[in-house]
């Protein structure tokens, strides 16, 4: 799994209708620590009118980090639940990296999901010790993630080293079109305009955003490089 990938969801649900308790207790906990989650009852709008088979698929392919799936006799045998097994399964294969999470309501065999892979059970696991158990995994990769970002970072700050002061950057009142000026340290906007500097040619680069954290790393890393 990529961890500098951002994606739209931490986490996504899949589950049985009739499993819904499960995890709506689940998604109530995750929802309480800001953990981005998708769960259908808070994305009703977000499906309203939708072509649910593919977007559902993308959902479970591309937009979440992790996949929980509750498994149970009745995800075994429900048309919606297979098609978003098979989309989560493509994911896995595709990356060779853990990102189904299976949490056990019996012990019914899923097909393409082996024994071989660890999972919790529900019960003893309750709704807060699996939800304990993801953040856990969702704070390494926050970490792994925070430490590539600054790397880039380094990189950026040596090459705005070399600029000698002059920044381009989209200030967004003509799209696409990018103003550049010298800004020596002594400019009071000196920070606005690096911030988003750094802000701009990382997204670009990476094709994602970087935290807050990171660029105020490379401008405080800048600032004392340049005394």
């Amino acid at each position: 799994m990529d961890s500098a990938k951002s994606y739209d969801y931490d986490v996504a649900l899949s589950f049985a209708g009739e499993d819904r308790m499960h995890a709506e207790a689940l998604a109530e906990i995750l929802r309480h620590h800001n953990v981005k989650i998708f769960y259908d009852n808070y994305e009703k709008s977000s499906l309203w009118g939708k072509n649910l088979y593919t977007y559902l698929s993308e959902i479970y392919q591309e937009k979440a980090r992790y996949c929980v799936m509750f498994l149970s006799q009745y995800y075994a045998a429900k048309l919606w639940t297979n098609h978003e097994r098979e989309s989560a399964q493509a994911r896995a294969f595709r990356e060779n990296e853990e990102y189904i999470l299976p949490v056990r309501l019996d012990n019914t065999k899923i097909p393409g999901i082996p024994s071989t892979i660890a999972y919790l059970s529900w019960p003893p696991e309750t709704a807060e010790t699996v939800a304990d158990a993801i953040m856990e995994k969702l704070e390494k990769v926050s970490h792994m993630q925070s430490f590539s970002e600054k790397a880039i970072m380094d990189e950026l700050i040596t090459e705005a080293q070399a600029l000698n002061g002059k920044v381009s950057v989209d200030l967004g009142d003509i799209p696409g079109v990018k103003h550049s000026m010298r800004m020596a340290k002594d400019n009071e906007d000196w920070e606005a305009w690096y911030g988003q500097w750094f802000h701009d040619e990382f997204t670009t680069r990476m094709k994602y955003e970087p935290t807050e954290e990171s660029i105020r790393y490379a401008i405080e890393r800048y600032a004392e490089i340049e005394k």
